[in-house]
C-alpha cells in the first residue's frame, strides 16, 4: 500500500514525458505510487512509460483507447486501490523536488481535507489572451495557512480549479461517490466542485513546489484556446450540468449563495465569448434548457436576466459586457477575439480600433 497516488494522464507527450517522471523519481517522499494512464498517443509515450515502469515498481502503466483526459483521469483513479491521498501532474509539467513530501506533511499534520500549493507558470505562449487565461494560477495563493471551510464563503472563490497543485484524500472521494464527468473537458472543475462541496477544513501552503507549462497546444487549457477543438465547445454546459446532478443527489445538500452561482455565471460568460455565431447559436439553446432544468440558477439575478432574454442578439449583448476600470474606458490595448480570430484592439473614449497589421511578440 502506497499513501499517495499520483496520477498521470499521458497523451502525445514525448517531448516532455521523461522530465516530469525523472522529477517523481527524484522526490525526497518515496512513498508512493505513480499511475500512469496513455490515452492512445500516436507517438512514442507509452514506449517511455514502459521503460520507466520497468526500472522502477512505483510506476504503474496503462494503454486505452483515446478517450480524452476526464476518462483517463476516472480511469486512473479506480487503479490507485489503497492509497490514502490523490494528487494528479499533467505530461509537461514536472514537481519540485520536496513537493509530494511537502503536500503530505501539510495534511496531516494540519488534519484538513484539501491542500494547495503555489504553482509556478512557464508560459510559451506570446500573446496576451494566452497570459489572461492562466494569470490566476500564478501566485494566486491568497488563502494561506488554515482555513475551516465553508462552500459558500469567499474562500472558494480564491481557490484555483486546477488539480495539480493540490492533495486530495481518497477517503472523502470513496464515503461521497465523487466521481469525474466522463465525457466532457472542464473535468477538473467539476470534480473540485464536487470535492470542496464535501470539505470543512483547507489549508494553503505558502511555497512554489509545481512547475506549469501555460500555452502548450497539449495542455486542457491549450486545447480550449485552439478552436479546431471541435464538437467540445459546449462543455462548459454539460458538464456544470453534472455538477448540479451531483448536488441534487448529495446528502450534504448545503444551502448554494449567490456567491458560488456568481461563479457559475462567470464560466459560461468566459467559454461563451470564446465561441463563434454559429456555435453561440447552439450555446443560447443549450444555456436556456441548462437554466430550465436548474431553477436554483434563478436565484442569481445575471442567471434570472439572461433566462428571460430570448434573442441571440441580446443575449450576445449581455454575456459581452465586461466590467471595466475606468481608465481602460478612456484608452486600452489588448488582445480579444474577434469569432475566431485574435486581434489587437485598441480602445479610444469608447471606440475600439482593430490593429489588423499588429504583430505578436513575446514583449
Amino acid at each position: 500500500m502506497s499513501i499517495v497516488s499520483v496520477i498521470v494522464p499521458v497523451y502525445n507527450a514525448q517531448k516532455t514525458l521523461e522530465k516530469c517522471l525523472d522529477a517523481l523519481i527524484n522526490q525526497t517522499y518515496k512513498d508512493f505510487e505513480v499511475i500512469c494512464v496513455d490515452d492512445g498517443s500516436q507517438d512514442s509515450s507509452f514506449e517511455i512509460l514502459k521503460q520507466y515502469a520497468g526500472k522502477d515498481s512505483r510506476f504503474k502503466v496503462y494503454t486505452q483507447e483515446n478517450h480524452g483526459p476526464a476518462f483517463t483521469r476516472h480511469y486512473a483513479i479506480s487503479q490507485s486501490n489503497n492509497s490514502k491521498y490523490l494528487m494528479f501532474c499533467d505530461a509537461d509539467d514536472w514537481y519540485e523536488p520536496d513537493m509530494i513530501k511537502e503536500m503530505v506533511e501539510t495534511i496531516e499534520k494540519e488534519n484538513v481535507d484539501i491542500v494547495m500549493c503555489d504553482s509556478n507558470i512557464i508560459n510559451l505562449s506570446n500573446n496576451n489572451m494566452t497570459d489572461k487565461a492562466y494569470e490566476h494560477y500564478n501566485n494566486n495563493l491568497k488563502l494561506k495557512g488554515r482555513i475551516d471551510f465553508d462552500f459558500n464563503k469567499n474562500a472558494i472563490e480564491y481557490i484555483n480549479l486546477t488539480l495539480w497543485n493540490k492533495i486530495f484524500r481518497k477517503d472523502i472521494i470513496e464515503k461521497n461517490n465523487i466521481e469525474y464527468p466522463t465525457k466532457y473537458e472542464h473535468d477538473d472543475s467539476i470534480f473540485f466542485y464536487k470535492y470542496i462541496l464535501c470539505c470543512h477544513t483547507y489549508y494553503g501552503l505558502d511555497k512554489c513546489l509545481y512547475n506549469y507549462i501555460a500555452g502548450s497546444a497539449s495542455s486542457i487549457m491549450g486545447k480550449l484556446l485552439n478552436y479546431t477543438n471541435k464538437g467540445k465547445q459546449f462543455d462548459f454546459i454539460f458538464a456544470w450540468q453534472d455538477f448540479w446532478d451531483y448536488y441534487i443527489k448529495t446528502k450534504q445538500k448545503k444551502f448554494v449563495t449567490n456567491r458560488f452561482l456568481n461563479i457559475n455565471f462567470r464560466n459560461f460568460k468566459h467559454f461563451f465569448n470564446m465561441l463563434n455565431m454559429q456555435d453561440k447559436q447552439l450555446a443560447f439553446n443549450y444555456i436556456k434548457e441548462f437554466i430550465s432544468n436548474n431553477q436554483i440558477l434563478l436565484l442569481n439575478k445575471q442567471f434570472k436576466k439572461l433566462y428571460k432574454i430570448n434573442n441571440l442578439k441580446e443575449f450576445d449583448k449581455y454575456l459581452m459586457k465586461e466590467e471595466v476600470k475606468f481608465i481602460e474606458k478612456i484608452f486600452s490595448l489588448k488582445n480579444m477575439f474577434i469569432g475566431e480570430n485574435k486581434k489587437k484592439v485598441l480602445t479610444i473614449l469608447g471606440y475600439r480600433i482593430i490593429l489588423k497589421n499588429y504583430k505578436y511578440t513575446q514583449n
